[in-house]
């Protein structure tokens, strides 16, 4: 498996889950509001994401604040 097909830790860059099976879509067609945030691409109706290993958590969290 590459290291490529795995959503990393947003904090310490560790694996966190395979993603092979997630329906990204790469290219310069899609639309810049269809892409996640701060991304080059596009997955499902996804428009943002953090994602943290068991470890960062013990010590971070995600937060959702309007901005």
């Amino acid at each position: 498996m590459a290291f490529v097909d795995y959503r990393l830790c947003d904090n310490c860059q560790c694996k966190v889950f395979y993603d092979v099976n997630l329906n990204y879509e790469f290219g310069k067609t899609i639309p810049v509001e269809d892409l996640i945030r701060g991304k080059s691409y596009k997955l499902e109706r996804l428009g943002d994401w953090a994602v943290l290993c068991r470890e960062c958590a013990k010590t971070h969290k995600c937060e959702i604040i309007p901005l």
